[in-house]
């Protein structure tokens, strides 16, 4: 094979991970002719790098394509596959970024990328903090069921010395976020700053983590916000699709 069909080969793989396409479809974006993706498709499809489906007439990732991501996923932990979401995060904000595990009532961070901006205090790698206090956190429970949720929050909330009167305020922002709303933390668990979290969906529409941005308060205003909330919302769609999620983050649990 040559350069010139390595490239092709490469670029009818990328277009087919978006969506199964036909023949003909593949011509017109490839801008070559049909016979010269004949032979591609045919060594493709025989190696089950792809595979045809004779009802739609287009063609899929095979299996051996989910092969070789298992493999790939099995040499690597989720810090290192998540790296490159949280740095792009950053890049895009100005603002730290970070990757987040739920530890038991915890959460745990385990990857981070800082902004371009100073910014006093911020969690570090392998730091842990309460669920309820972090947008993160936040997260993790908008995925758990109501009465959990109630249970640890006002637990929480009393073991901080917040107080019981936070608990309706937090509780109906979880909710929120349950129906695919962002997560945020204004200077709950770190003065002066606030956070925005989105949850990382994986395989089978299971919950590995959380992608979230911490930026001084003084910095807070809508354009922020925005600019924050299309950057995550981005990477933890793409992020999930490399963790095997079978589409587009939902913007509300279970649809």
């Amino acid at each position: 094979m040559n350069v010139k069909s390595a490239e092709r080969v490469i670029k009818i793989v990328e277009l087919i991970a978006d969506e199964p396409r036909s023949h003909a479809q593949l011509a017109a974006a490839l801008a070559i002719p049909k016979s010269s993706l004949t032979g591609l498709l045919h060594t493709l499809t025989e190696g089950n790098f792809l595979a045809f489906d004779p009802i739609s007439r287009t063609y899929r990732l095979g299996s051996a394509m989910v092969l070789i991501a298992q493999k790939y996923l099995a040499g690597m932990d989720l810090a290192t596959i998540s790296r490159e979401a949280v740095d792009a995060v950053t890049r895009e904000t100005g603002e730290a970024t970070a990757m987040v595990i739920s530890a038991g009532e915890d959460i745990l961070i385990i990857a981070k990328a800082m902004g371009s901006h100073p910014i006093r205090r911020t969690m570090q790698v392998g730091e842990r903090a309460p669920m309820t206090l972090s947008a993160a956190g936040r997260v993790f429970l908008a995925y758990m069921p109501e009465s959990a949720r109630f249970e640890i929050v006002t637990r929480q909330l009393a073991e901080c010395g917040k107080g019981p009167e936070n608990a309706s305020r937090i509780l109906e922002m979880i909710a929120d976020v349950a129906r695919g709303g962002m997560a945020y933390t204004f200077e709950e668990l770190i003065p002066g700053i606030v956070a925005m979290a989105l949850p990382v969906i994986g395989r089978e529409g299971r919950l590995v983590g959380s992608l979230s941005v911490s930026a001084p308060a003084s910095r807070y205003d809508d354009a922020l916000v925005e600019r924050i909330e299309t950057s995550l919302r981005h990477h933890a769609d793409r992020l999930g699709r490399t963790l095997g999620a079978d589409g587009p983050l939902s913007r509300t649990l279970g649809s």
